[in-house]
């Protein structure tokens, strides 16, 4: 089942209250700050497997409009897994997905988290290294980071972009 993701992080949220209220109903009698721990120990890391595991859908319709959903079930054609993300492309437009590199980090690093993909129109593609930080938006020049170098994935539509520079002309850099 894939829902919109406003929607899954809403159903997060009720999931979370309703674990928290069956935990109030049943440890009612005993320690208040005990169960306040408790409860934490059990709702924290399950929303963050939940989350961590239930991959990000974007649906592109044209160059301008996209939805973002989130996969809850498996189909046989989407798995879960940890940093990944889907692209179905609904448009008639050649879809590209660049990374960007601010900051200067070791060549190593660069090639393993890189990524240079084309999705041609009615087609569905996994990205298998993560979020995509700019959707059919143009990536900032300068980004803030607590660290040297910092990556992020840019989709677009390729008949929008100069293909001598493949969206990404510029400078770089973190601040």
């Amino acid at each position: 089942m894939i829902i919109t993701a406003t929607a899954f992080y809403i159903s997060l949220a009720v999931l979370a209250a309703v674990i928290y209220g069956v935990f109030l109903f049943v440890e009612n009698k005993y320690d208040k700050e005990d169960f306040k721990r408790k409860s934490f120990l059990v709702i924290v890391p399950l929303g963050i497997l939940i989350y961590m595991f239930c991959p990000k859908i974007y649906v592109i319709k044209n160059c301008t409009t996209s939805e973002e959903k989130v996969m809850v079930f498996p189909t046989q054609s989407f798995t879960y897994g940890s940093g990944k993300c889907y692209v179905i492309n609904e448009s008639t437009e050649v879809l590209g997905i660049v990374t960007y590199v601010y900051g200067n980090p070791p060549e190593e690093k660069v090639q393993e988290k890189s990524i240079d993909v084309e999705i041609l129109p009615k087609a569905t593609q996994m990205i298998p290294k993560g979020v995509i930080s700019y959707l059919l938006e143009p990536a900032p020049t300068t980004v803030r980071t607590k660290s040297d170098y910092e990556f992020h994935h840019r989709l677009f539509c390729v008949s929008q972009e100069d293909a001598a520079t493949d969206g990404k002309d510029g400078d770089y850099s973190t601040e």
